[in-house]
């Protein structure tokens, strides 16, 4: 029977180049081939197929992370390199944003001394007759003990208002100032106001010698807040009610008082707070709960001679 598989030799007996397996058959060694070589040695990756690599056998030994150190170590190195740079640009721009700030413009506190309502220059019985037409102010005397012991003057030609006493060393004298508007006579609001004054301490012979501002005076019940000048170099916080006494709430003294002149005292209320300042210069600030509201004026106390100018209250 004829073989339906052609002959791998040629007509001359040596083996045909041009032959190729039947699909399903596979290579085998030929057997006049003396070293057992197959036809076909190499495999082919198909069209489109992607090449597989092996996994590393569990038993190699693993990669060295050496260049992986190294590589850290230099970015480490780089960065701290860096440093001294980085902290002179955030100097640099913090140094611009603060000359930037200090060329802005900053708001200045209100001066509240800045327009006076009401000036008394003591030079006549009344009132400068211009602000009469502005304000009426009445000064009402009023003693805080016996009032014989206390005498008190103007002295138009010079100015000054003048209390004396020479006998009753814890007695109190403080005179009020009882303000309206010049149109409708309704009273001034003095709860909050600034007010200053003009004091001196002619003589004192007592450390409780002193004088000055009178604050949120109030005759019913009769209380208020002193502020006074002693011609020690001191200066004093009082609160005054039938509950409390004649009370001291603070003795400090202070660089800022002329000692044997003149100094300028004033009060600035800011609700519970009261400030203080002597020569223009704020020097405390003390809590004024008690009592919240009322008039000004001036005050002296114990046993002196006391002289007291420019008494002004601000808007």
């Amino acid at each position: 029977m004829r073989s339906e598989h052609p002959s791998p030799l040629n007509d001359d007996g040596a083996r045909r180049e041009d032959l190729s397996l039947p699909a399903g058959e596979s290579a085998e060694a030929d057997p006049a081939d003396p070293d057992g070589t197959p036809d076909i040695v190499e495999q082919r990756t198909p069209p489109g197929s992607e090449e597989f690599t092996a996994p590393p056998s569990p038993t190699a030994p693993p990669e060295t992370d050496a260049p992986v150190t190294r590589t850290r170590r230099q970015r480490l190195r780089r960065a701290l390199r860096s440093v001294p740079g980085l902290i002179g640009i955030v100097a640099g721009l913090v140094g611009i944003v603060a000359g930037i700030a200090a060329l802005v413009p900053k708001e200045q506190p209100s001066d509240p001394f800045q327009k006076a309502l009401f000036t008394e220059p003591f030079t006549s019985t009344a009132s400068d007759p211009d602000e009469v037409r502005q304000r009426y102010a009445l000064w009402v005397d009023t003693e805080d003990g016996n009032d014989d012991v206390w005498r008190s003057e103007v002295d138009t030609a010079q100015g000054l208002f003048r209390l004396s006493n020479q006998t009753g060393s814890s007695q109190v004298r403080y005179i009020w100032l009882n303000a309206t508007n010049a149109g409708d006579r309704v009273p001034v609001d003095m709860t909050d106001r600034p007010v200053s004054v003009d004091v001196r301490i002619a003589k004192r012979s007592r450390s409780t010698s002193a004088a000055g501002l009178m604050y949120r005076w109030s005759g019913q019940p009769k209380r208020y807040y002193a502020f006074l000048l002693s011609g020690d170099g001191t200066y004093s916080f009082v609160a005054r009610s039938d509950a409390l006494g004649f009370s001291y709430r603070l003795t400090e003294r202070s660089e800022k008082i002329t000692a044997d002149g003149w100094n300028s005292l004033a009060v600035v209320g800011n609700g519970d707070q009261l400030d203080l300042y002597i020569n223009g210069t704020k020097v405390k600030t003390v809590d004024a709960v008690d009592f919240p509201d009322g008039t000004t004026g001036v005050i002296a106390t114990s046993i002196g001679a006391y002289e007291f100018d420019n008494f002004r209250i601000y808007e």
